[in-house]
């Protein structure tokens, strides 16, 4: 019809029509259509809970006729519904805010006020629901407080008016926001958490107050008869916390509770099971539970509401707890221990040996450190000893007395393991001695069949001779100075046997120094704290300087790569030690042992007069390059990484080398000329 307007009435008016036509025809939705689909978008939310996508589709509608109906709908479907669904028939009623105006709300609930009568038909306590909508409607700030004044008279007169207008005032009067805010029951809350939170409070509520009839009716208004077993779990802990009468309230109280039919016995049942199963957690903190609920389970029996057994079930479970209790203090001795070990924080693992608040734990602590060590290094071993030292500010005296004979009963075993362990447990025993944590004459108080087997024997032994022998600065290293954690230390070790190795001469006892250092990773300093050392003292001390280093080497005291490193930060910082002896640089020039140590880098200031420097020549050697440099100055052999120069430098760099090497070499002593040339000659000879 509209394709033939425009033939009928003229190019000129036809489009007019048809777009006059057109306006007319999208008209608002007629009401029948605005009810069901406000009703179809609030059974949805009903069931799927999704708020936004409610408000939403509820915005889309685009019709102010739809305001009043989406109110109406919401609080009488939600009517027909549990709780659940009436809660969040308010959260939605809020939500709504942002889509309707004032009016709309005040226009929707007078609409339910007249329809009570036929509401009732159905819904008996409408009545008394829809007061609560209202109630809790003024708590959000959906309608004013002062709503039923602007509701006509003839509706709050009639009988069913007058209720709501009552029980509205009495809401908002007797009970505060919070309370109306649960008007739905926390039952009618989605969140556990709130659920529990609920339960918690009328508990402690019925054990302060002693109100019986309050609490059930606090647990019938949770509306959650699935979730009884958490009412009676709370209620039974709180009772054996308190004990004594606290245990008879929770009887009356969980026999009223069935009574009115607040939950089942199988409720009843799961609560008690679960309250069995936490009973080792509760005995952390009440010692006597076991007792205690047995006690309730007992009188709960008696009543016919659990079953006899449940008794036997606690007994069962708190000797099953004393059994976990005791193997769970040993394992978490372990835990603790080992953590010690790898973090090194003292102060924490003092902490948690502490907390473990047993008396039993102190010698399982004390052996449990032992042991665990034997199986270590020296590192582990160090930090064995100074917790052993910190746990005296825990344990008395005879904790240790019995851990450490109980790791002597175990050596047997352990030497399966760890062969040398009564070698270990001798040091571990005169280091206890003396950090005093043992007393000195700590083998007399030792069982003598344990001193008089074939290990006991080397261990007294042993721990004899280290006390006899060695001073006690000297037993606080039984573990080598490269165990402590300090670099200081170290440092300190390492000046030590230096001074000492050029003062008595003694090489076999300045090797076994450093290999009692256990610090392979510190290596780079000693060669040069001994290079270092060698250079002070001048050409009487070098030989002996290079003695050591060859010896080091030649033991495996010090590695290649430590004895290269440590050549590289003695060549660094010569600058720096010509300052103190000016004859420093001769002194390493003049042996040629120096000059062929470090594969990396080799740079000496010369104390002697050098030629016009030629250009800086650079050589493949091997895997790597090596450049040679030279001015009045200085001269350098640098060997870089084949990833360090481009190989376009080596086109040119041959022919030369020798020619390059002749105008500087032979000003130079002829020892280091030697040396030098011997070097050049082995690289040549790769080459």
């Amino acid at each position: 019809m509209l394709a033939s307007v425009k033939d009928l009435a003229g190019a000129d008016v036809g489009p007019e029509v048809i777009k006059s036509i057109g306006e007319m025809l999208s008209l608002p939705l007629p009401v029948t259509q605005i009810k069901s689909k406000v009703k179809e978008i609030i059974e949805e939310f009903y069931v799927a809970g999704d708020l936004v996508e409610a408000e939403r589709s509820l915005a889309e509608l685009n019709s102010k006729r739809s305001g009043h109906e989406a109110v109406k709908r919401t609080i009488v479907l939600a009517m027909e519904k549990k709780n659940r669904e009436r809660e969040r028939a308010s959260v939605l009623l809020s939500a709504m805010t942002r889509v309707y105006g004032s009016e709309q709300f005040f226009e929707g609930f007078t609409r339910v006020m007249r329809s009570l009568d036929d509401l009732s038909l159905d819904t008996p306590n409408a009545p008394a629901l829809l007061a609560n909508f209202i109630a809790r409607a003024i708590v959000d700030d959906v309608l004013p407080p002062n709503f039923i004044s602007f509701v006509p008279d003839r509706l709050v007169a009639s009988e069913r008016g007058k209720e709501v207008a009552g029980s509205v005032k009495a809401l908002l009067e007797q009970h505060s926001s919070t309370r109306i805010m649960n008007v739905w029951g926390a039952g009618a809350k989605n969140s556990v958490e709130e659920l529990k939170e609920s339960v918690n409070a009328l508990v402690e509520e019925y054990f302060v107050e002693g109100e019986l009839k309050e609490a059930v009716r606090c647990v019938q208004e949770l509306d959650a008869p699935h979730f009884g077993h958490e009412v009676v779990k709370r209620l039974v802990y709180r009772a054996v916390e308190k004990g004594g009468e606290a245990l008879r309230q929770a009887l009356t109280l969980l026999k009223a509770l069935l009574a009115c039919d607040a939950f089942d016995h199988h409720q009843l049942t799961i609560g008690m099971q679960r309250s069995v199963m936490g009973l080792p957690d509760l005995c952390l903190d009440v010692p006597d539970a076991p007792e205690r609920l047995r006690t309730l389970a007992d009188w709960l029996a008696f009543e016919n509401l659990v079953s006899p057994s449940f008794e036997q079930a606690v007994i069962l479970k708190a000797q099953e707890r004393q059994e976990d209790g005791k193997k769970g203090s040993t394992d978490k001795v372990k835990e603790i221990i080992e953590e010690f070990y790898v973090s090194g924080d003292l102060v924490e693992a003092e902490r948690s040996l502490a907390e473990l608040n047993s008396k039993r734990s102190g010698h399982e602590a004390v052996k449990r450190t032992i042991v665990l060590a034997m199986e270590k290094k020296n590192r582990e071993r160090e930090r064995a000893s100074v917790l052993l030292s910190a746990m005296t500010r825990v344990y008395g005296s005879e904790q240790f007395f019995e851990g450490f004979i109980a790791v002597l009963r175990s050596l047997d075993d352990l030497s399966l393991d760890t062969p040398n362990a009564p070698a270990l447990l001798a040091n571990f025993i005169a280091r206890a001695i003396v950090d005093d944590v043992l007393p000195p004459n700590f083998i007399s108080f030792v069982p003598d069949r344990l001193v008089a087997s074939e290990r006991g024997k080397e261990v007294a032994g042993s721990v004899k001779a280290l006390l006899e022998q060695h001073s006690s600065t000297r037993i606080m290293n039984v573990w080598g100075a490269g165990a402590k954690n300090s670099v200081e230390e170290l440092k300190e070790s390492v000046n030590a046997l230096v001074e000492e190795y050029f003062v008595e001469g003694e090489l076999k006892e300045a090797v076994r120094c450093v290999q009692e250092l256990d610090a392979p990773h510190f290596g780079h300093e000693i060669v040069k704290k001994i290079v270092y050392k060698g250079a002070e003292g001048g050409s009487s001390k070098m030989p002996r300087a290079i003695d050591l280093l060859k010896a080091l080497v030649r033991d495996g005291a010090v590695s290649s790569s430590q004895l290269a490193k440590g050549m590289v930060r003695s060549v660094v910082g010569l600058k720096d030690l010509s300052l103190d002896v000016p004859d420093a640089s001769r002194c390493l020039l003049l042996h040629p042992f120096l000059l062929l140590l470090s594969p990396f880098l080799l740079l000496l200031p010369p104390p002697f007069p050098l030629p016009p420097p030629p250009p800086p020549l650079t050589f493949l050697c091997g895997y790597s390059y090596v450049s040679l440099s030279a001015s009045p100055h200085f001269f350098s052999v640098l060997i870089l990484s084949s990833n360090h120069l481009p190989p376009l430098l080596l086109s040119s760099s041959l022919p030369s080398l020798k020619d390059a090497a002749a105008t500087w070499m032979p000003s130079l002593p002829s020892l280091s000329r030697t040396g030098c040339l011997r070097r050049l000659s082995r690289r040549m000879s790769l080459l």
